[in-house]
């Protein structure tokens, strides 16, 4: 009878372990969800830092404020309205309402304003 106890404890606590380690794991995953995202989908004209890509800069009339996601104007916008840009597109930048899921949609708008936070 010991024994079967001990194998039920033993048993219990792999489950919680497992259910720990899977749980921080997946923590991390939706933590960097957003920056994955970004970099896959909007780094090409936006920057790895939001900066905007100077390479791209002529697409916007010099203007690098228009891609530049760390600056005063973009921390300035709503979330309804940067959700708005990403879902349905603005100017060249393409709507990514078909590529992208409510859920990750706002883990990059996340990244977004994290991005804006470091500028200062």
């Amino acid at each position: 009878m010991k024994e079967k106890k001990a194998y039920v404890l033993v048993y219990c606590a792999t489950i919680v372990l497992v259910v720990c380690i899977t749980s921080a794991a997946s923590a991390q995953t939706r933590k960097n969800t957003g920056r994955v995202i970004f970099m896959e989908r909007c780094a090409a004209c936006h920057a790895p830092n939001g900066k905007g890509n100077l390479n791209v800069i002529a697409m916007v009339n010099g203007d690098i404020s228009r891609i530049d996601l760390t600056d005063e104007t973009t921390a300035k916008k709503q979330d309804v309205d940067l959700r708005s840009t990403i879902l349905d597109g603005r100017g060249l930048m393409p709507a990514h309402k078909d590529k992208l899921t409510a859920v990750e949609v706002d883990h990059v708008l996340k990244f977004i304003r994290q991005l804006g936070k470091k500028r200062k």
